[in-house]
């Protein structure tokens, strides 16, 4: 059983998925019926797939998910988020422990909608492009390291993964 990709913490998440590899064969139906029996309460099994026994694991298969962003941070950035859009590259410096990495925000980010303190976003990753979105918003908006730590109480950004996606070669975002 392998839970796939992270959630970071301090998130919500509305998207979770698990590859689960079984010793025999099972319907789908009753794995789903079983599963949802042992869940607690405000849980719900969405589906259960069958998939192909040496198919590649969501870890592997997925490289974008859909965020909703809250912050009152974000109301009245519509222009920076404009430009960003209109930029052919945004640099972005990701920190790590061991070092710091460059990253372009503009490829990592496939389409993002703002309504005043709502930003839906979806965002690519993968090796080498992978920043988590509230560092996006951080560098877009000019936010700073408080506002977007996660779980703090300081923090002024709240973000919830809503859908996991795969992104095929022509741009169309398939979900699992």
């Amino acid at each position: 059983m392998a839970f796939g990709p992270a959630i970071s913490v301090g998130y919500e998440s509305e998207a979770e998925y698990v590859d689960v590899e079984l010793a025999a064969r099972l319907e789908p139906v009753k794995a789903r019926e079983d599963l949802q029996k042992t869940l607690p309460e405000g849980y719900g099994v969405v589906s259960v797939k069958s998939i192909p026994r040496f198919f590649p694991s969501l870890e592997e298969t997925l490289n974008a998910a859909r965020y909703e962003l809250v912050s009152p941070l974000f109301v009245g950035t519509e222009e920076k988020w404009k430009q960003f859009a209109a930029s052919e590259r945004f640099m972005v410096i990701k920190k790590k422990a061991d070092r710091e990495e460059v990253i372009d925000a503009r490829a990592c980010v496939k389409t993002w909608t703002l309504e005043g303190e709502n930003l839906d976003i979806v965002v690519r990753f993968g090796p080498g492009r992978t920043l988590k979105p509230e560092r996006i918003a951080q560098a877009v908006c000019g936010l700073t390291d408080a506002d977007i730590e996660m779980g703090g109480p300081e923090c002024k950004v709240r973000v919830k993964r809503v859908q996991f996606f795969l992104e095929k070669q022509g741009g169309e975002l398939v979900e699992p």
